[in-house]
C-alpha cells in the first residue's frame, strides 16, 4: 500500500521547487492511518507478551518444583529464571503506565489553526 499521497508543490520565481505539503484533511488522514498502523502492532506485541509470559511462569515454576529438595545452592540457581520473570513482569507494568501516560496526553490535543 503506498503511503504517500500525491503532494502539492510550490516553486520559487525560478520554478524550482521549495516545499511539498499535504493538505489538512490529507494529513489528518496519514496521522489516523500511521496510528490505525501503529495500534495493530502494539495489539500484536500485547498477545506475543502474554503468551511469553504464560510460557515463562510455567518453565520458572517447573525448574523451581524441580529443584525442591536439594542443596540451597541449587535452589538459588534454578529460581533465576523465576527471578527474571519476576524482573519482566515489573517491566512491562512500567510500559503499560507510560501507555496511559501517552493516551493521557492524546486527549490534550488541540486543533491549532494559523490566522
Amino acid at each position: 500500500m503506498n503511503v504517500l499521497k500525491q503532494r502539492h508543490q510550490v516553486t520559487d520565481s525560478q520554478g524550482r521547487e521549495q516545499v511539498e505539503f499535504l493538505d489538512e484533511h490529507e494529513q489528518e488522514n496519514l496521522i489516523e492511518e500511521f496510528r490505525m498502523q501503529n495500534d495493530g502492532a502494539n495489539n500484536f506485541f500485547k498477545i506475543v507478551t502474554i503468551i511469553h509470559l504464560y510460557c515463562g511462569i510455567f518453565l520458572s515454576l517447573v525448574s523451581v518444583i524441580m529443584a525442591i529438595g536439594t542443596e540451597q545452592m541449587e535452589q538459588l540457581w534454578w529460581g533465576i529464571p523465576f527471578g527474571l520473570l519476576i524482573i519482566d513482569i515489573i517491566a512491562l507494568y512500567i510500559i503499560k503506565d507510560s501507555e496511559q501516560d501517552i493516551n493521557g496526553l492524546e486527549k490534550l490535543k488541540y486543533k491549532y489553526k494559523g490566522a
